[in-house]
């Protein structure tokens, strides 16, 4: 007979061990067999006796075999989250310990986890085995995971800055201020951007010249697990605007000046406003001339005395950046009048008054002639 164990018990009760054929040439006055009420794993003998009525006896054996097929029962240790340890990328972790049970007994109880008990940054499964004394295995799985936190991008605030060249500016980048909340971890930096060379472009801090305009700057920060985070930055370099301050200009003295800087141009500011401030580069030494609408595109002024006037210009974009000044000459010269002198009667009698005539002088600005 074979027969499994009660449940939970190492023993099996309540076999059912069947009936024995017997026979005698009489009668058989007795059956009975030495079973006991609990039988215990492995391979039991239970001897049959049968007796007739005249006292003879023969015995007969039954092997009665208890088998273990119930499987240990087991709890593996709880999940466990652990940050990496500092400077690496994997961590010493204790597992804790897990818990098993048999019916008949443990044999053995193991898990598949790195002997160090290091494990790397990400998702790993442990799988934790109980075996029984009749090498039933039961499994569990417990799961450790390592973190790794990704790091923070920071690249510094946008830039606006005054080109210093026709090809661009030379500007400085800092990513320094990028950080890693794991304690430890070190980072690595990448910038990049379209046609752009960096003088390294793996420190916290390069420089490159940008060109006029707006350039997308982008950092790639990364840990030393491969954790990586991105951030953008615009640099934009602003060309200084050109002031025009209009063609020289000869005038009459007295008469009013107009100027006119509205030909000045900005060609890489967001804005097309431009700021203007005129003023007096030099003026005749006696002249008391003051400009009008001096922070116009187009002042005046009046000439009060004879000579050069030089005026300069100097336009401001609407972001701060101021041209070179730029120089307007404006000529007030009183030009010589034609003295013209005549006779009345060329033939005169000595003696005889003769009348001059000094009417047909002239003067090229229509100025109020004098004689003498």
């Amino acid at each position: 007979v074979v027969a499994d164990t009660d449940s939970g018990q190492c023993t099996a009760t309540n076999v059912a061990l069947g009936q024995p054929t017997v026979s005698d040439n009489c009668e058989v006055a007795s059956l009975t067999n030495d079973a006991p009420m609990t039988f215990d794993l492995g391979t039991t003998t239970v001897t049959w006796t049968v007796t007739d009525a005249s006292g003879n006896s023969a015995p007969c054996e039954q092997l009665v075999t208890v088998e273990d097929n119930e499987f240990p029962t087991m709890t593996a240790p709880e999940d466990i989250t652990s940050g990496h340890d500092a400077g690496m990328c994997d961590a010493l972790v204790e597992l804790g310990d897990a818990t098993a049970s048999d019916n008949c007994g443990v044999a053995s109880l193991t898990n598949d986890a790195p002997a160090d008990g290091v494990f790397p940054v990400g998702i790993n499964w442990v799988t934790w085995t109980a075996v029984d004394d009749s090498g039933h295995e039961t499994t569990a799985i417990q799961v450790v995971t390592v973190t790794n936190v990704v790091p923070v991008a920071d690249a510094g605030s946008g830039q606006t800055v005054l080109g210093t060249s026709a090809t661009g500016a030379m500007v400085s980048l800092d990513g320094s201020a990028s950080s890693d909340p794991d304690s430890g971890d070190v980072l690595s930096y990448q910038w990049s951007a379209t046609g752009i060379m960096f003088d390294d472009d793996t420190s916290a801090t390069p420089m490159a010249t940008f060109p006029l305009g707006t350039t997308t700057v982008s950092l790639v920060v990364s840990d030393q697990c491969g954790a990586t985070s991105q951030v953008e930055v615009t640099i934009e370099v602003n060309g200084a605007p050109t002031a025009v301050p209009g063609d020289d200009q000869s005038i009459r003295v007295g008469n009013r000046v107009l100027l006119d800087g509205g030909n000045s141009f900005d060609d890489n500011t967001r804005s097309v406003l431009l700021d203007y401030a005129w003023s007096f580069s030099s003026m005749p030494e006696e002249s008391t001339a003051s400009l009008d609408y001096a922070n116009t595109e187009m002042p005046e002024f009046d000439t009060d005395v004879a000579g050069t006037y030089v005026l300069q210009l100097i336009v401001t974009d609407g972001q701060g950046a101021a041209s070179e000044p730029a120089l307007v000459v404006i000529s007030s010269d009183n030009l010589a009048p034609t003295a013209v002198a005549t006779v009345g009667f060329p033939l005169s009698v000595v003696g005889e008054s003769v009348q001059f005539d000094g009417t047909g002088s002239t003067d090229p600005e229509m100025d109020m002639l004098t004689y003498s």
